[in-house]
């Protein structure tokens, strides 16, 4: 009994730091803690491989991510337009942003 008394505890600590970690971005730094809570309950955690898309530009969007470790690039394609007259050329640019992400931020 004793075992499963702390397993619990351990698993309840855990559960706290989670919420804690959504708590403390401003995005839901509005948000009651149960608010929050009930969002996390509802998340769910994945890992993805070095080198492998999340998603493609211009694809629907059906899933907000939340980084907490590791790093990503960002790419995107964007289109500069120069008018002469009745003529427009487009010029597109690949935008790479890296962002990186520790423990703790």
């Amino acid at each position: 009994m004793l075992k499963k008394q702390k397993l619990e505890e351990k698993e309840e600590k855990n559960l706290f730091q989670q919420i804690e970690f959504l708590v403390a971005m401003k995005l839901f730094a509005s948000w009651s803690y149960n608010a929050v809570k009930k969002l996390f309950l509802s998340m769910e955690q994945l890992e993805f491989q070095k080198d492998k898309y999340v998603y493609k530009e211009n694809e629907p969007g059906e899933y907000m991510y939340i980084i907490k470790t590791g790093e990503f690039k960002v790419f995107s394609m964007i289109f500069h337009y120069k008018i002469f007259g009745k003529k427009a050329a487009e010029n597109s640019v690949l935008f790479e942003k890296t962002r990186k992400f520790a423990k703790g931020t």
